[in-house]
């Protein structure tokens, strides 16, 4: 499979995953009311990411964040702005810069290794034990 196709199957992965993400959030909220912070849970109930200091929920989100925004940003991500700007903070400290390509395939591998994105199952099951763990959490 081509690098960009594998890229662009990664990056719709991670879309997918920040909806699941968003609604996991809108769950906890129901449980705990409406303060509880999207960044605290993102944190919650999974592992740092290789060296990259982020959460996987963290770097999902980031990635998706990533995958729908890219094109509209500047060459060099130092002149990001608005929200644009959080997300490059997050893959600079991931460890990322704007010479990195094929960012989602690369945080793709890091999840689940050398993988051709041919099935969401690792995904899914990835997302769906942070949920049950989370929530636990939430009603505890």
């Amino acid at each position: 499979m081509h690098s960009s196709t594998r890229t662009t199957f990664a990056g719709i992965a991670f879309v997918t995953a920040q909806a699941y993400i968003n609604g996991v959030i809108a769950d906890v909220r129901v449980l705990r009311g409406k303060n509880s912070s999207k960044d605290k849970l993102l944190k919650t109930a999974n592992p740092i990411v290789a060296d990259t200091k982020l959460s996987r929920m963290q770097l999902c989100d980031t990635m998706a964040n990533y995958y729908k925004h890219r094109d509209g940003w500047p060459s060099n991500w130092v002149e990001a702005k608005g929200l644009d700007k959080g997300t490059v903070k997050l893959l600079q400290i991931a460890g990322f810069s704007h010479t990195d390509r094929h960012l989602c395939t690369t945080v793709a591998s890091l999840f689940f290794g050398n993988v051709e994105v041919k099935s969401l199952v690792p995904l899914v099951k990835m997302l769906t034990s942070w949920r049950q763990a989370v929530i636990k959490t939430a009603k505890s």
